[in-house]
């Protein structure tokens, strides 16, 4: 799988699971292999009006031992660390090559970036990028525990609460090929997931309906490794508040997941 397809198939799955979460839907800037102007993405987040942005990434350095996921947010002086200035160079750059010029022409996107409350927007940034280092830390290993900050052109440019993820460092090969596996795929979609619930449930930004009874249906292709690494708990632990003898499950058999 190429790696690009890599980042956009989290990005889906992501989706798949928010829109099964009530009072959830998530919207993406792009559905295929093909890139989508800084001014489109900025429209998109617009006209469904969000109340949260992320722009998932995969990272390269020419240390080929760097791994690990890291959060960035708005800086609103430098960035946190040279890695943070030389990823925003990069991601910038991109939108350079992609069409966009943030020039003298570019009004609305310079009238966007003056009105916006910036101290409010890093603040709640800050608070979800947070709790998502948290959550990735639980699944797989960090590049740096701390929130980094940069000037990302896309970050500045939404008038929402906005955090740029790195998943993983493709110079890295034993990374590169972790996350072109599924069940890499799902653990990283299953904490921007939850991250993504717990954000919304403590700052009430989006009515999250939690399942009181934690009971879910087994829905096709889905096996117990699948679920425990969505929902951020293990195998053995399903199993035995299920009171499973085996790992085989069936479509529209009721779990009890813990945490649910």
């Amino acid at each position: 799988m190429p790696f690009d397809k890599v980042v956009l198939a989290i990005s889906k799955r992501l989706k798949q699971l928010l829109d099964d979460q009530p009072g959830l839907a998530a919207h993406l800037t792009r559905k295929g292999d093909y890139y989508v102007s800084l001014r489109n993405r900025i429209k998109i987040a617009a006209e469904h009006q969000a109340d949260l942005f992320i722009s998932v990434h995969a990272d390269s350095a020419q240390r080929k031992s760097a791994h690990g996921a890291s959060v960035y947010i708005l800086s609103s002086k430098g960035a946190s660390s040279e890695i943070a200035r030389e990823l925003a160079k990069r991601e910038n750059a991109s939108d350079l090559l992609g069409g966009v010029r943030l020039g003298k022409q570019e009004h609305s996107v310079r009238e966007m970036m003056l009105d916006m409350e910036v101290d409010w927007k890093i603040k709640e940034s800050r608070g979800f990028a947070t709790k998502l280092l948290q959550e990735l830390g639980k699944v797989g290993s960090l590049h740096t525990k701390q929130v980094q900050q940069a000037g990302f052109v896309v970050l500045k440019a939404i008038d929402v609460p906005a955090v740029l993820l790195e998943v993983g460092f493709i110079s890295n090969k034993k990374e590169e090929r972790s996350l072109k596996t599924a069940l890499r795929r799902e653990k990283i979609a299953g904490s921007i997931f939850r991250a993504i619930v717990g954000y919304c449930t403590e700052r009430s930004l989006c009515q999250v309906k939690r399942n009181s009874d934690g009971v879910y249906v087994v829905r096709e292709s889905e096996t117990l490794s699948l679920l425990a690494a969505r929902f951020g708990t293990t195998i053995s632990e399903i199993k035995r508040v299920n009171k499973l003898n085996s790992e085989t499950l069936l479509i529209g058999q009721n779990l009890v997941i813990p945490g649910l």
